[in-house]
């Protein structure tokens, strides 16, 4: 599942890390993060969603480090109108319209619901735990999680992962990974298993990219 962005995890994480999981979902990353990091470490899961936080927790609740936030994150900490496609489609869940053929959206059935949202600046000062790898799916919210960790990216430099993929009225993928490296980062490519400098595309399909520190 998700075989570049698995690799990622199983190269990066060692027992005692601390992973942030941005859209867990169900939570198939959290529970490969706690498998890596061990009871001395600690992941924390964030999933805004009613029916996906549900099963993240069903599948979670047995793992006392791994610490599960039924909130969103965003830019600032704030409340948000989310799009929650139950779940059916829960990869959709988010902001903005997900990442499909209109014709295949109107098959969806969606239903718009608050959620409580924070900032990763200030998860991080509210708790005191420093992230070692942010992973960050959240269907085109990706620039606004940016802006909300700079603080957490100019003071602890961890690594962190970004989806991409253009759709219409999200910000170019292209757009995205500039900003990104604007924090002191370079973008790192992983094909095959092998981790590669990754250079700026006009036009990016569904994947996912690792940054790391420049310096």
């Amino acid at each position: 599942y998700e075989s570049e962005l698995t690799i990622a995890f199983i190269s990066l994480l060692n027992p005692g890390g601390v992973v942030f999981d941005i859209g867990a979902h169900r939570g198939y990353f959290t529970m490969l993060a706690a498998e890596l990091v061990g009871p001395t470490g600690q992941v924390h899961a964030f999933e805004p969603t009613p029916g996906s936080f549900a099963l993240l927790t069903r599948n979670t609740e047995h793992l006392p480090f791994v610490h599960r936030n039924n909130v969103a994150v965003y830019s600032q900490s704030t409340d948000l109108t989310f799009n929650d496609f139950g779940t059916e489609a829960p990869a959709f869940n988010s902001l903005f319209a997900p990442r499909l053929p209109a014709a295949d959206v109107e098959k969806l059935r969606v239903e718009q619901i608050q959620v409580r949202a924070i900032s990763v600046d200030d998860y991080v000062r509210q708790t005191g735990v420093a992230p070692d790898l942010i992973k960050i799916d959240a269907e085109s919210a990706e620039r606004d999680i940016l802006e909300g960790m700079s603080e957490t990216l100019r003071n602890y430099r961890p690594c962190f992962t970004l989806e991409t993929g253009d759709a219409p009225g999200a910000m170019p993928t292209k757009a995205l990974v500039q900003f990104a490296c604007s924090f002191g980062y370079r973008p790192v490519s992983i094909k095959n298993g092998v981790f590669e400098p990754h250079a700026p595309q006009e036009v990016y399909g569904y994947g996912n990219l690792l940054f790391v520190p420049a310096r």
